[in-house]
């Protein structure tokens, strides 16, 4: 269904009325206009949500193909130039200051009179105003607005460069550098948030990129709202996003949070680490998901937690996603440190050697002790029972022998050890020596 502006303002003051008002209004157009009568009726007791986005759709699509300023229009104290962009709200023209005060190169956005009926001009300079006091780097700037020959128009920084879709298509870049991109892009996003602000459109066209490489967020959705209405039939908002990034509640019409903004950055995190054709690792495949569930309630709560685990793949540290399985988190720890994890080791089980080794030898210690100390007592009964036995008497060979009949013997007694005792008790005695002479 197509609108013209006398439709539109029609359907305006019909909705104005009461439903009792609506009546005796619509009685009185059957008279005097059948034809408009007949355009109205399908509308009455109707939910006006999917009307006004019919009108909204419209008018929007009329005003994009036609050319609403010339360039060198002067709009207050600004002077149009070439148009550099258009959407579904407007045309966006750069622009300069038109005084002798000093000169400065602006982007100017021009909203056409058919839409703002339906936002509500004062809701719409109220959004324009919170989008004002929103200071991030990442955000491009609004600095005024104002109304001219009936066009709603809001005065933005300029910036000197490409969408982040160009960018990602025609200048490849590496991995982390994608990830910083999007974790500025991120923080800017929070930045608004907390200053409640959602953006509802987050998509790589609404992306600049500056000559610097510095991200540039355009383009807020000034028709949604962070906060939800009492009533269900508020008609404050419209439905304006884009399908391919849009959380699955936006394409019900559904109020949006924090949440919408976090379903579209998970898409514009795919899109950044798919563009090459690259599939993202383990890790970040798990943020994708998390980020873009099809409930809210399952969702990262904030566009912080979205950016935090971002930042922790990058340093290499354990996700929220999976900051119960310690085996992960062990893993995490060996990238992030593995120089100083493999000198720990090599640390610890040096040690561990050293004191096997140590052991060992006190043991081996003890043992020739302990087999000293029986051959010691070994010999001295020997010479004490010698003594003993006159009738036959022991020689010293017979006793060397002995004993070494009771060192090979001994199983405590290592083998090295009983070479070495062995060879010692093979020395000429010397009264052996002396008989042998």
């Amino acid at each position: 269904m197509q609108f013209s502006g006398a439709e539109t303002q029609l359907v305006y003051d019909f909705l104005d009325l009461s439903e009792e008002e609506q009546e005796v209004w619509l009685s009185r157009l059957k008279v005097t206009s059948p034809s408009q009568y007949a355009q109205l009726l399908p509308f009455y007791h109707c939910d006006t949500q999917p009307l006004l986005s019919q009108i909204w759709s419209d008018g929007a699509q009329s005003f994009i193909a036609s050319q609403p300023f010339e360039p060198n229009t002067t709009l207050d104290k600004y002077r149009l130039g070439e148009e550099i962009g258009r959407g579904g709200m407007g045309v966006v023209y750069r622009a300069y200051r038109d005084d002798s005060t000093f000169e400065q190169e602006l982007a100017i956005k021009c909203i056409h009179p058919s839409l703002y009926p339906i936002i509500g001009r004062n809701s719409l300079f109220k959004e324009a105003q919170m989008l004002a006091r929103l200071s991030h780097p990442c955000i491009a700037k609004v600095f005024d607005g104002g109304i001219s020959d009936g066009c709603v128009y809001i005065v933005m920084e300029y910036v000197d460069g490409c969408t982040l879709g160009k960018q990602i298509a025609t200048q490849p870049t590496s991995h982390k550098a994608r990830l910083s991109l999007f974790v500025s892009i991120c923080s800017a996003i929070e930045h608004a948030h907390r200053h409640q602000m959602i953006h509802g459109d987050i998509k790589p066209d609404n992306i600049l990129i500056d000559r610097d490489g510095q991200a540039k967020i355009i383009d807020f959705n000034l028709t949604q709202k962070l906060e939800c209405y009492p009533s269900p039939d508020s008609d404050d908002g419209v439905l304006a996003y884009s399908e391919r990034y849009a959380s699955p509640e936006q394409k019900r019409g559904e109020y949006l949070t924090q949440q919408t903004d976090v379903y579209a950055l998970g898409k514009l995190l795919a899109f950044l680490l798919t563009a090459d054709g690259k599939k993202p690792n383990q890790e970040l495949a798990l943020v994708i998901t998390k980020a873009t569930e099809e409930e809210a309630d399952n969702r990262y709560v904030t566009v912080n937690q979205l950016r935090n685990d971002v930042i922790h793949v990058m340093n290499k540290k354990p996700i929220s996603v999976k900051q119960d399985n310690w085996l992960y988190q062990l893993r995490c720890l060996v990238r992030r440190r593995p120089i100083p994890l493999f000198l720990s080791t090599v640390l610890v089980v040096s040690a561990f050697v050293f004191s096997l080794v140590l052991v060992n030898k006190n043991q081996q210690l003890y043992s020739e002790k302990q087999a000293s100390e029986e051959l010691v007592m070994h010999l001295t009964q020997l010479m004490f029972h010698g003594k003993e036995t006159y009738d036959h008497p022991v020689s010293f060979e017979v006793m060397l022998d002995l004993s070494r009949r009771q060192i090979l013997a001994n199983p405590h007694v290592s083998d090295d050890v009983k070479q070495k005792l062995i060879v010692a008790m093979m020395v000429p005695h010397p009264s052996t020596s002396k008989n042998g002479k």
